[in-house]
């Protein structure tokens, strides 16, 4: 958990191969260990194996800018899209599917999720559940996803960690005259007036 990491230690060191790599001060040690890193996979397929005898059986996930495709980068200013398609081998259940979102040192991020069927009865079957993050929330960052699939809300029933890794990249267009890396997780695009009084 490298938000611990960063918060106990003031000075780290980077180990590869069993040998002293870097040494320094923790939060540079740990941005080289961070890039060095999971690289981005905003696209998942799976295979026939790995889905033998489950309830709920995970075929795809993918992350993407709204109106773009897996492969192409996601900005600060895109709306996010969680996709997967599963299989449901339950009968008229209440199946649940909840994201979690951590960025690149392990802080919780976001937690959301929804029932897959309004009437709270999905009939087996295959199907692909979309969820849509807000537009100017995440900032540049590195985050990845778990997901889980539930029933009634309770009882887990298929969970996958870290499914998928993705960046999110700055939208120079909206920055005004600022080019600076903003600090924090999110970042809002919030309305501002300013009014004499």
């Amino acid at each position: 958990h490298m938000a611990a990491v960063r918060k106990l230690c003031n000075k780290a060191i980077l180990l590869k191969n069993g040998q002293v790599d870097a040494h320094g001060d923790t939060a540079d040690i740990s941005e080289n260990y961070l890039r060095q890193g999971l690289s981005s996979q905003t696209e998942k397929n799976f295979n026939d194996e790995e889905l033998k005898g489950k309830s709920i059986k995970l075929k795809r996930a993918a992350v993407y800018a709204k109106g773009q495709t897996p492969q192409d980068p996601i900005k600060t200013s895109d709306e996010v899209i969680f996709e997967f398609d599963f299989i449901n081998n339950l009968h008229q259940h209440n199946i649940d599917i909840t994201i979690d979102l951590f960025d690149q040192t392990g802080v919780h991020v976001s937690h959301f999720g929804m029932v897959c069927s309004e009437d709270e009865k999905l009939p087996n079957g295959t199907y692909r559940t979309t969820g849509t993050f807000p537009a100017h929330i995440l900032n540049t960052n590195r985050f990845n996803i778990s997901v889980m699939f539930g029933l009634n809300q309770s009882q887990v029933l298929a969970k996958e960690n870290e499914i998928l890794t993705f960046d999110v990249v700055d939208d120079i267009a909206n920055r005004g005259k600022n080019f600076a890396k903003f600090p924090g997780i999110i970042h809002p695009v919030c309305k501002w007036k300013t009014t004499p009084i």
